[in-house]
């Protein structure tokens, strides 16, 4: 499960998904079984099912265009290259992350 810090730091990204992309996620995660109403309930089911860092981030609905802007909106230095795994890499191994799945 993520601890709060992670919480809080997924919740700034996800909000990077359109609403459409949120849900689905959301669907895929809880497997269906968990109804909500609103996208801040969507985020808040998809962190509280979601049993890693690592397992978020892979996701296919977590597109690489999502987590560059969630790094540039952050200030991270970023060549315009980098693939998904770069930037997964990234934001698991970042200074500035309060991740526990730090290296």
């Amino acid at each position: 499960m993520l601890n709060e810090e992670e919480k809080e730091e997924f919740r700034h990204l996800l909000k990077f998904l359109p609403e459409k992309e949120l849900i689905s996620l959301k669907d895929t995660i809880t497997s269906k079984l968990i109804k909500t109403h609103s996208v801040e309930e969507t985020i808040d089911a998809i962190l509280t099912y979601t049993e890693s860092a690592s397992e978020l981030l892979s996701r296919k609905k977590i597109s690489r265009s999502c987590l560059f802007q969630y790094l540039a909106n952050k200030k991270v230095p970023l060549p315009g290259s980098a693939s998904k795994s770069d930037l997964v890499d990234k934001i698991l191994h970042s200074p500035n992350s309060s991740n526990p799945e730090k290296v």
